[in-house]
């Protein structure tokens, strides 16, 4: 035997005890750096199913320890393939793609689950006699197999799970201590006496101070890692990469990087031959589909003209494949068939799964051949190559269409979305703004000028330096200290990845799982693939069957009369017996041999395998007296089930090919890694030591300098005097040194302290670096102590020169006298207040806390009020009093007695809007004062008041009222909740900073502009951006769209509704005339999008269930706007709906339930979930009008 095996499988069990140690240390990094190197080496093919067991159960380890959904899912898909490849006896493939079936209520993963567990018990069956743990695998696999069939028995959703809104740690901004307080004023005072020139030159940073400091505190690690960074960046001129994490290979384009994993590393599905590859619609189709009228054509007419009348049909006119010469048909029926099909192509067409091959089948149904019209003749009239072909079409074959076009998905409920928000987030954290130059001889970093000037909004993803000849700084003007803020910068990161540890460890695990993935996503493909080509071998087997019998046809036309004819049946029979040894490339005999018995047994599907090939002769020979009108209805049907099949087979193979593509290009985005955000934090440190030696070399002049002053102070002084003040001076400068002294102790014996005690609860593994790092605080303790007591000995020195100055002086009776600031009272009446006091804004406020807040801690209405004197000492005691009272006049109490009811349902509506309030709480000292008219007057009030959650009963009856009466005195006043709604929009008060965006504009507005591309004259007329505040439509038009497509989600809905509307060619641009279809684009996700429902006022019940209904919780506006990333979800929080008698109700979702107001103020009722809402709605005969959709933002975004 050849040594070398013993010594690869030597080598085998050494790495695997290696990784194996790291991961029972805790270092799953090291484990899996481990298993990728020995993947690298030999291929991932090559090696023992152990390293395969062992990576499986690293992710399936870190899936459990995960505590974010989308990442827990990342990992279990990651770990399947693994386990997979090992084919061990164990369930952990099965129970990972189980518990990802629940994690998505997903009937895909629920049927994986089953079919591994078939296989994994088939390995039990082979082995014989099992042992213990064998015989408990068996049982846990059964267990998985009878839950997973219980789940696909009862139905599945398939809908993947929004996490719930979570704080961003890295949202929130900076936790400062209040030794970081004492640095940022110190270090901005410092910034602040610097000259322009010593600004511009501490933004230069030595690359060899910098390396003897990163040497100081990391070592020769640290040293290593630095000088890796500055190689590259010299050689390469580039701060961005690619790395692949298995074979560490770095690309510095991401197309070379993508090639690299597909075809190195499996990321692509390698087939022998591109035949038989499903080809997605181009352009050019999709545009004749999408323009196309889509009328049905009156087939016997049209057969009639073409017989008859050829020339005149040859000389019709095609516009983008469509002709208008053509008769048309008046049939309902097939142009409400035809309007489906064109919706459902539309769908595959923007859901990238519209084969071609479908649209070709679409139009090869023969049926102008029934009217004796040869397929030349249909080629001559230009019918070929249109999809107008489709509407000579009659309703069975119309029907045929929709139904497999029906059987078609639009989406893979595969989880592949989780995946891209685990991605979203890991990579919003390696974000990199700035830009990093370096000069000619590279010795020095030269940072982002626009440091100097303020803050740097746009990301810089490109990441490439440019050696400068010249000054970089010449023409930037420091402004401003926010490079004292960029410096102090201390986000709340985990601590997983930070310089010097490898780039190759970043993300390496999920980096993996997300390969692991792709790899299983090729594996679908794979076996789809095969599936199809199954299919294809027996749609040809049974085409050999059929030209079979038609030779036999033409054999008897020509044969002598009385010459016995031979079945079909008995045919098939003797080449069954003539192929059933013939065992080449499919098909093959034995292929044959099978279609032949399902169609002799009539089967309603095919069966492609038995077990016994002489059974299937037998019975073949059995059915030799079968009609041959039977034999030919049973081939065309099977062979109709397998060209649908074959079809679908095709869409699925794209749906996968879709969701390998996400997973790559995740996988992409994971890969890139940025030597700024390595070196970040790095730089920040080393900049704030070098700001803080500035100064403390200042503070040592500032001493020495008061040192000289005093001296020259104390000779002009008296010789008497001289001793007295000297003993004085040393006397006080004792004491401050021995209070600093005493102080400095305390702080670092504190320090020390902490320390200790976050030391003990970690590992003693980690002692090693984490004595380091204590080393390195109490370094920095030390100095933040030392600055203090160097500026406490200044100030110390400074009070002592004052003194002695004030005692030179002689009395001369000028004494400082104290100025009071005395500030205007209440008790001023309402008019001088108006006249001469500005409105005070309220006072800080808390944030809000939770994701959906009561009703009541918005507006705190008060259940018990027993006479006037406590109503007015609930409104005294209100911390907006100063901001109120000026209004408190009796126009109040009149606006209260009109209080509309659409105007306090649609406010209260908004106040249920989380982000709404979460901006409002934000920003309340923004509000401005001095603000022209009454209705900015009374929304500012109203909304401060909502803001500060401090409204009472009486209060809140007086603001609404004042809202009333100021859009009253404004313009005319409708009880329609949407134009009420505008009103409010159009008068709500902005900001006076200029830096703080409008509240509406932020919030509700949408900046849309419409895009038409004539399918004519290929015009592209630009139309200015229009804004509006969200999406009027008609219920009517909701609810009849409902009735014909059944399950269509909303937003399907509203851009079918859309399609309709068209836009004109303008002729005065020199364009065509033609009517277009149009694109509606946006430039931001807005966090509210708004649905106003228009109703003719006389639905009933079912009619207003039907169209409550088909209002979804979320929708994805993606599907109704262009420029929108997909999978943009926005979810209904609050809606105003309005009932038979005019009575305005307001709904809202408040810790998962729906929750109604009336318009008394404390009368609200817990409705339930949406399908309560529907009851509700119906019962009550309320309509809604106005839906508030919030934004689900990924998460840590």
């Amino acid at each position: 035997m050849d040594p070398s095996i013993f010594e690869t499988a030597e080598e085998d069990a050494r790495l695997e005890k290696i990784a194996k140690d790291h991961f029972a240390q805790g270092n799953h990094i090291k484990a899996l750096e481990v298993i990728e190197d020995a993947f690298s080496k030999r291929g991932k093919d090559n090696v023992p199913g152990m390293f395969h067991y062992l990576q499986g159960s690293i992710l399936y380890h870190l899936a459990k320890r995960a505590k974010k959904s989308d990442v827990t899912f990342a990992f279990l898909l990651g770990c399947v393939e693994p386990f997979t490849d090992d084919f061990g006896l164990h369930a952990f493939s099965a129970r990972a793609l189980f518990e990802m079936a629940e994690q998505l209520d997903s009937e895909l993963y629920y049927k994986k689950a089953e079919k591994d567990v078939e296989l994994r018990l088939s390995l039990l069956e082979s082995c014989g006699e099992l042992d213990p743990a064998d015989l408990e695998t068996q049982r846990t696999l059964a267990n998985i197999s009878n839950e997973a069939g219980l789940k696909i028995l009862h139905g599945c959703t398939g809908k993947s799970p929004v996490p719930a809104l979570e704080e961003s740690k890295e949202a929130r901004g900076m936790i400062m201590s209040d030794s970081n307080k004492a640095a940022d004023k110190r270090l901005r005072s410092q910034w602040a006496s610097m000259s322009v020139e010593a600004k511009k030159n501490f933004m230069k940073v030595s690359v060899s101070k910098l390396r003897g400091y990163v040497e100081r505190l990391y070592g020769e690690e640290g040293k290593k890692a630095l000088d890796e960074v500055l190689d590259s960046t010299r050689i390469d001129k580039k701060w961005r990469f690619w790395l692949c994490r298995t074979c560490s290979r770095k690309f510095f384009y991401v197309k070379k990087f993508r090639n690299h994993l597909e075809q190195e590393h499996g990321a692509k599905h390698k087939r022998s031959t591109a035949k038989n590859m499903p080809e997605m619609v181009n352009e050019a189709w999709a545009g004749m589909i999408l323009d196309g009228g889509w009328e049905p054509v009156d087939a016997v007419a049209a057969a009639d003209m073409i017989k008859t009348r050829l020339e005149s049909v040859k000389e019709f006119v095609y516009e983008e494949g469509w002709s208008k010469d053509w008769p048309l048909a008046e049939d309902e029926e097939r142009s409400n068939l035809l309007k489906q099909i064109q919706y459902r192509l539309v769908l595959l067409w923007e859901s990238k799964v519209l084969c071609f091959a479908t649209l070709e089948w679409m139009m090869e149904l023969p049926i102008l051949a029934r009217f004796e019209v040869t397929e030349s003749l249909i080629t001559e009239c230009g019918l070929v190559g249109t999809p107008q072909r489709i509407c000579f079409w009659d309703c069975h074959e119309l029907k045929r269409i929709r139904d497999l076009l029906k059987l078609t998905k639009f989406e893979r409920d595969d989880g592949t979305d989780l995946v891209c928000r685990a991605v979203e987030r890991l990579c919003g954290r390696t974000g990199v703004k700035e830009k990093i130059e370096f000069d000619e001889q590279f010795s020095f970093m030269l940072l982002d000028k626009r440091l100097l000037r303020g803050k740097i909004d746009p990301f810089d993803d490109e990441g490439t330096i440019d050696a400068c000849k010249h000054d970089y700084y010449a023409k930037t003007q420091p402004q401003g200290d926010d490079i004292i803020t960029w410096l102090l910068d201390y986000p709340l990161i985990d601590g997983s990845f930070e310089f010097p540890r490898s780039a190759r460890a970043h993300n390496l695990d999920i980096w993996v799982a997300i390969l692991r993935a792709i790899h299983y996503t090729c594996r679908d493909w794979g076996t789809k693939y095969a599936r199809k080509l199954e299919n294809l071998y027996y749609d040809k087997v049974l085409t050999d069957a059929k030209n079979l019998c038609t030779r036999e046809d033409e054999r008897r036309r020509i044969a002598p009369e009385g010459e016995a004819n031979v079945a079909y049946a008995s045919l098939l029979g003797d080449r069954c017996e003539e192929l059933k040894t013939y065992n080449g490339d499919p098909p093959n005999g034995r292929n044959f041999v099978f279609a032949v018995r399902d169609v002799l047994e009539r089967a309603p599907d095919p069966t492609f395998d038995f077990d016994d090939l002489e059974a299937s002769l037998d019975l073949i020979h059995g059915l030799k007296d079968l009609s041959d009108g039977t034999v030919l209805e049973s081939i065309d049907h099977l062979k109709s089930v397998v060209t649908d099949k074959v079809l679908l087979a095709d869409s699925k193979i794209l749906l996968v090919e879709k969701s390998r593509i996400s997973l790559l290009n995740e996988l992409t985005r994971l890969s890139a890694f940025d030597y700024r955000s390595y070196i970040r934090n790095l730089l920040r440190r080393f900049m704030r030591d070098e700001l803080n030696e500035i100064v403390k070399m200042d503070a040592l002049a500032k001493v020495a300098a008061a040192e000289a002053d005093l001296l020259s102070s104390e000779k002009q002084e008296k010789e008497k005097k001289s001793g007295s003040k000297n003993k004085k001076r040393g006397v006080i400068k004792n004491e401050l040194n021995e209070i600093v002294k005493m102080d400095a102790l305390a702080k670092v014996a504190a320090a020390e302290a902490d320390l200790l005690s976050s030391e003990k609860q970690e590992k003693e593994k980690k002692s090693g670096s984490k004595n380091k790092k204590r080393g390195v605080i109490k370094n920095e303790l030390n100095e933040i102590v030392k600055m203090d007591a160097l500026a406490k000995v200044a100030a110390a020195e400074a009070d002592l020169l004052s003194s002695e100055k004030q005692e030179k002086e002689k009395k001369s009776g000028s004494k400082n006298k104290k100025r009071g600031v005395i500030k205007k009272t209440s008790t001023s009446t309402s008019t001088d207040i108006e006249q001469n006091v500005k409105p005070e804004s309220s006072p800080p406020l808390k944030p809000v806390e939770e994701d959906c807040v009561e009703p009541e801690d918005t507006l705190n209405i008060a259940a018990n009020t027993d006479n006037q004197e406590e109503t007015a000492k609930d409104l005294q005691n209100m911390p907006g009093e100063d901001l109120l009272s000026k209004h408190m006049e009796s126009p109040r109490v009149a606006a209260a007695t009109r209080c509309n009811l659409a105007l306090d349902m649609t406010l209260k509506a908004l106040c249920k809007i989380k982000v709404l309030k979460e901006y409002l709480v934000l920003n309340q000292d923004e509000f401005a004062d001095n603000q022209e008219g009454q209705v900015p007057y009374a929304l500012r009030d109203f909304f401060t008041a909502v803001a500060s959650k401090t409204i009472k009963e009486g209060m809140y009856s007086y603001l609404l009222g004042n809202v009333l009466s100021s859009l009253e005195e404004a313009h005319s006043m409708s009880r329609d909740a949407a134009e009420l709604l505008v009103s409010i929009l159009e008068f709500w008060p902005c900001w006076r900073t200029p830096d703080i965006e409008s509240c509406v504009t932020h919030i509700f507005t949408l900046e849309e502009y419409e895009r038409m591309s004539c399918s004519k004259c290929r015009k592209n007329p630009n139309y200015p951006e229009q804004s509006s505040y969200g999406v009027v439509v008609s219920a009517d038009s909701i609810r009849d769209l409902r009735r014909a497509f059944g399950k269509m989600k909303l937003e399907d809905i509203l851009k079918l509704i859309r399609m309709e509307y068209k836009m004109l060619c303008d002729a005065k641009t020199e364009g065509c005339g033609k009517a277009n279809f149009v694109h509606h684009i946006i430039s931001r996700c807005t966090p509210i999008f708004t649905i106003v429902l228009k109703w003719e006022k006389n639905e009933t019940e079912k009619e207003i269930h039907e169209t409550t209904k088909a209002l979804h919780r979320e929708i994805d506006i993606s599907r109704l706007y262009e420029g929108m990333e997909p999978n943009t979800t926005y979810r209904l929080v609050s809606m105003v709906g309005c009932s038979e008698e005019e009575e305005y109700i307001c709904l809202s979702f408040k810790k998962n339930q729906w929750v109604g107001y009336r318009h008394e103020a404390l009368a609200k009722k817990a409705v339930g979930d949406w399908k309560n809402v529907v009851r509700f709605c119906e019962k009550m005969k309320v309509r809604p009008e106005i839906l508030f959709y919030e934004a689900v933002p990924k998460l840590d975004q």
